[in-house]
């Protein structure tokens, strides 16, 4: 990773040097880089990234319930189950 990119072009060697191809992270990268290198820009990501492939199988679809703590109020129904109604206590 480069914090500084004048360790790269500070020497005026480096100014308008050719390379035949820029595989860099994305093309923001790229126009940095083009107004010091010319040459072909692909953003390619990362390579750790895209080493890996991408399963796309039909994954187990669920449904996860998050219990939710709620204070005991003074009315007497709770929540409705099926048209049915509960209080606190029967909960």
């Amino acid at each position: 990773m480069r914090a500084n990119l004048d360790e790269q072009f500070s020497l005026e060697v480096s100014k308008g040097s050719l390379v035949d191809f820029m595989f860099l992270f994305n093309k923001n990268i790229g126009a940095i880089y083009s107004k010091n290198l010319k040459g072909t820009i692909f953003g390619s990501g990362s390579f750790l990234n895209n080493y890996h492939s991408v399963s796309n199988q039909n994954k187990d679809k669920s449904i996860l319930f998050i219990s939710q703590y709620r204070p005991k109020n003074d009315s007497g129904i709770f929540l409705f189950v099926n048209g049915k109604s509960i209080s606190y206590d029967e909960f």
